[in-house]
């Protein structure tokens, strides 16, 4: 009916500009990001020339995590020993990559006095090892994670870890930004709540947590709908990244690309393949949402169809949600 249709549209607008509102405050952080960095005295400066171009930073940003191996190369205590004679150091990388793992460790320096950008804003992912290698290059400790890879807070996520982000984020190859349109014990378990709020948006990417703690779900690579319909897109793949079985972080494709990828049912919440991983409504509530892989997904090196193939995930076919978030894609 007309009311119906009124708050659809309305959601839909609402979702439009909570993201352009998103958009302004990203651009209104970078602007404070540069003027915070835009000054210092000489002898706190350490300067690069990355590719013919000089990038300069704070020693006290560079040293920001207080670390030995850091203290070493840019503290005050020990006397810079400069790759030339201009004073600066010689490195032999990209300098736009350089600049931003620099940057990485600029926003490390903001986090702790305000809302910092998000680290991942920087990355581009055929990028992403490159940047790695800068970052350890830079904190001079390679046995440790660089901090700036903290994917996340990209996220926004109440489940995953930031290792377990930047799995996800690897998955998603080109596919770097997110944005939460959905977070069940927020917004609401039942199945009305997951549509209104989810159907419509183009690819999303779908984190289910079980009661036990098991983590899992899956990318969509076209609208969630309500329609009592097959949803048929070859970009589309399912994951596990914590399971009973004790396998490592998988991501599972479609069997054939005439599998269907989810389905449209106003009934229940995410519906990813034949029926491969069914939420039900109110999850949070009951036992009726279930895995069954090998339908439309392909099964792990291991796990056979209408066997293991329904156990894997969470040590039984049947299962209780603790938590669900979904996430546009772009």
């Amino acid at each position: 009916d007309d009311e119906q249709w009124d708050v659809f549209i309305f959601n839909k607008v609402s979702k439009c500009v909570e993201y352009e509102i998103e958009c302004l405050r990203i651009a209104e952080k970078c602007l404070a990001f540069v003027n915070f960095f835009t000054s210092g005295e000489k002898k706190d400066i350490v300067s690069f020339l990355a590719g013919g171009q000089k990038i300069s930073v704070r020693k006290s940003t560079l040293m920001v995590q207080n670390e030995p191996s850091l203290t070493k190369r840019f503290g005050e205590s020990v006397r810079i020993q400069q790759n030339n004679d201009s004073g600066t150091f010689v490195v032999d990388y990209p300098p736009h990559l350089f600049g931003k793992a620099i940057n990485a460790f600029r926003l490390n320096v903001m986090m702790k006095t305000s809302e910092a950008l998000n680290p991942a804003l920087f990355l581009d992912p055929h990028e992403l090892k490159h940047f790695k290698k800068i970052m350890l290059f830079i904190s001079g400790d390679e046995t440790k994670k660089p901090f700036a890879l903290n994917t996340v807070a990209a996220f926004s996520s109440s489940i995953i870890s930031i290792e377990q982000g930047d799995q996800l984020f690897d998955w998603l190859g080109t596919k770097r930004e997110v944005l939460l349109l959905y977070r069940a014990s927020r917004d609401g378990w039942d199945a009305k709540s997951f549509h209104t709020l989810c159907d419509g948006h183009g690819a999303t990417l779908t984190i289910i947590k079980s009661a036990e703690g098991y983590i899992f779900g899956g990318y969509l690579g076209a609208s969630f709908t309500s329609n009592k319909k097959d949803i048929f897109t070859n970009d589309a793949f399912l994951f596990t990244l914590y399971n009973h079985a004790g396998l490592p972080p998988t991501k599972m494709e479609l069997n054939n690309p005439r599998c269907k990828a989810a389905y449209g049912n106003p009934k229940y919440c995410p519906v990813l393949g034949t029926g491969d991983i069914l939420v039900a409504s109110n999850a949070n509530d009951n036992t009726q949402s279930y895995t069954n892989f090998g339908n439309s997904y392909k099964c792990p090196p291991g796990i056979t169809y209408q066997s293991s193939g329904q156990t894997f995930l969470t040590g039984s076919k049947y299962y209780q949600a603790s938590e669900i978030e979904v996430f546009m894609v772009v």
